[in-house]
């Protein structure tokens, strides 16, 4: 067990000085009457579960309570999670719930208890020995301690949430925060659990209405009893669940796993999700895909149906050293399930074959991919296809856009990073770590990851997970896996597009600064220059900001609304503000690098009409045309 200590609490100042008898009398005659009421509202509740006053007692004693919770955690969470994203069990008093857990289910613990000298052996020795069956307690007994407690337990002598970034890196370092009967610091766990994206489980039991006078319930009701803490507590988020414990006493149990990803419920939960940057996941949204019905077989892979219809497209396979090659899907096919196979991805296969699906309603505001449509361009619209194990690194999508996956067959595992997460995902040099998985990256090297807030999800066949804008994510196959995946944005992530986009720009100005004196030199233009920079933009990123201009253009003045379909009027304002902006600023420091044709694409030959005059004029006249859709009393 290890212990480490932080800055503890200012005690209370009590007196000590005597009391007159008539004030005892009258505290004596509160009590007996607080313990009357006590026994006639047990007798009520014993009455309404249509038990006898002599039938046996509900569930476990109180005694036992923290059994029982442990028993909780463990069918919520399941025993391989606890163990592989640890316990901070706050306010834990002697801390039977982190013996419990430690040395009978080998789950790495934090006890945050600011009350000093607890004594995790102690308790193990005289509150869970006694429960063990005979031969783990003989041995607990003859040990006279326990080796997982040590090895697993740490507790935290701190107030919660610790003030000490040491203490509070420990606490962030643990998936699932729980509290039982936790006292003052139960509402601190949900909200900082929340605000974490950590999962939690707490038991309320005492409210403190006179230190708490502000909380209310949904409709208006001061928080007096714990009835109305409970539900307090459930208000705070719509994944919450509460449950009954099978012990007396206050054994309301609210949970909630905000590090799970959302499941929609329909279409403007999508759109909600879209318009919140937030991922969430859409059950069988692929079940009746013509690709689904046509290379699955009650779930599995029908490999002679996709060698049938795909079997000669030439694909990119990235080996499992990271190695890019090519082959014929077919081919590939044939080491799908071998040991260290590689790993096809990237494959285009609505420009090879179309028809195969249609994106989920919600994710279907393709800008992206409708401009490289109408230019001719390779698309952004991808099959996957890997063996068990098979994985993606973590990384960011291009363009900073979003995405989103579908499951033809196969599950994936995901670990989703919020963009307030970036920097604990990187070394001292910003390289940013490979693999996230506890085991799989050097933890001295990038000694933050674990802190890192993260949402995890399995994703089921024939379901599909919307990734947002600037999220990093990592992936791994469960079994063989054959997934659908688009690159795209819409209005709302062009100010994050925008940002990456610049941000390019400005470095490959950098970069070129050189090559201005060799075209001056020979008689050039500055345009000429502007357009070569704009020329090697495109090819590193992408797009450039001459495209970007005209794909705003494009989408922004054939419509009438941006935000996503249902969306609030605030929301549709923001929106545009969100683009309006984007586009201010290619005003401000792109302007004179903005060049197109007569069609309104970017002119790609390279002559002195690519960079003329006029193709700066029909740039700047794009760009002002957008922004007078927008926003009609902007003129440039």
């Amino acid at each position: 067990m290890n212990s480490v200590h932080g800055p503890g609490p200012t005690p209370p100042a009590h007196s000590s000085y005597g009391a007159p008898e008539d004030a005892d009398d009258a505290r004596d005659s509160k009590k007996a009457a607080l313990k009357a009421r006590r026994r006639a509202s047990k007798a009520a509740r014993r009455a309404a579960a249509g038990l006898s006053a002599r039938a046996p007692r509900f569930g476990a004693r109180n005694e036992n309570r923290a059994a029982v919770f442990v028993k909780f955690l463990v069918e919520t969470f399941g025993v391989e999670r606890l163990r592989r994203e640890g316990v901070c069990d706050v306010a834990g008093g002697r801390g039977e719930i982190t013996c419990r857990l430690a040395h009978c289910h080998e789950v790495r613990c934090v006890l945050v208890e600011p009350r000093e000298a607890v004594d995790l052996q102690a308790t193990v020795l005289k509150r869970v020995a006694p429960r063990l069956p005979a031969r783990y307690r003989r041995h607990l007994e003859e040990a006279g301690r326990s080796e997982r407690i040590e090895r697993l337990a740490t507790v935290v002598e701190s107030p919660f949430p610790p003030r000490d970034a040491a203490l509070a890196a420990l606490v962030a370092g643990c998936g699932i925060w729980v509290g039982l009967h936790a006292d003052g610091a139960t509402e601190a766990i949900v909200e900082e659990a929340l605000r974490a994206r950590k999962a939690f489980a707490v038991v309320p039991c005492c409210v403190f209405p006179r230190f708490f006078a502000t909380r209310a319930t949904e409709d208006g009701r001061p928080v007096r009893t714990t009835a109305d803490l409970v539900s307090y507590l459930a208000a705070k988020d719509a994944r919450t669940c509460t449950t009954t414990l099978a012990f007396e006493g206050k054994n309301r149990v609210v949970s909630c796993d905000a590090s799970a990803v959302r499941v929609a419920a329909g279409p403007a939960d999508v759109s909600s999700a879209v318009l919140a940057n937030e991922p969430i996941l859409i059950e069988d949204s692929a079940a009746t895909w013509r690709a689904t019905r046509s290379w699955t077989a009650d779930g599995k892979l029908v490999v002679q149906n996709v060698q049938r219809d795909l079997g000669d497209c030439v694909a990119p396979v990235v080996a499992g050293d990271g190695a890019r090659t090519t082959m014929r899907v077919r081919e590939f096919l044939t080491t799908l399930h071998d040991e260290g196979t590689g790993y096809l991805k990237d494959f285009h296969l609505h420009c090879a074959s179309p028809g195969w699906y249609a994106p989920p309603p919600g994710l279907d505001d393709d800008w992206l991919n409708r401009f490289c449509d109408r230019e001719g361009r390779d698309d952004f619209r991808f099959l996957y296809l890997g063996g068990d194990g098979s994985r993606t690194p973590l990384h960011a999508d291009v363009l900073s856009s979003h995405s989103w996956s579908a499951n033809i067959c196969g599950a994936k595992e995901w670990w989703l990073f919020p963009p307030s997460e970036t920097s604990k995902l990187q070394d001292a040099a910003g390289v940013y770590v490979d693999d996230v998985r506890l085991g799989f990256y050097d933890a001295e090297r990038f000694p933050r990851v674990a802190d890192a807030a993260c949402l995890r999800v399995t994703q089921p066949p024939r379901s599909t997970l919307f990734v947002p804008s600037d999220w990093r994510h990592m992936v791994v196959n469960v079994g063989a896996t054959l997934s659908i995946n688009h690159n795209w944005f819409e209005a709302g992530a062009i100010p994050n597009v925008w940002r990456y986009l610049d941000t390019e720009a400005r470095a490959t100005a950098a970069e070129l600064e050189a090559c201005r004196a060799d075209v001056e030199g020979r008689g050039g233009e500055l345009s000429e220059f502007l357009w070569l920079r704009e020329r090697v933009l495109r090819a590193s990123a992408r797009l450039n900001v001459s495209d970007f201009v005209a794909m705003c253009r494009s989408e922004v003045c054939a419509r009438d609304t941006l935000a996503p379909a249902g969306s609030a009027p605030e929301d549709e304002r923001r929106v545009r503000d969100g683009v309006s902006l984007a586009l201010r600023a290619v005003a401000a420091d792109h302007a004179g690098s903005l060049f197109l044709d007569e069609s309104g694409t970017w002119p790609r030959d390279e002559d002195a009409a690519s960079w003329s005059r006029s193709a700066r004029d029909r740039g700047t006249a794009a760009l002002a045309e957008v922004l007078a859709a927008l926003e009609p009393e902007v003129l440039l």
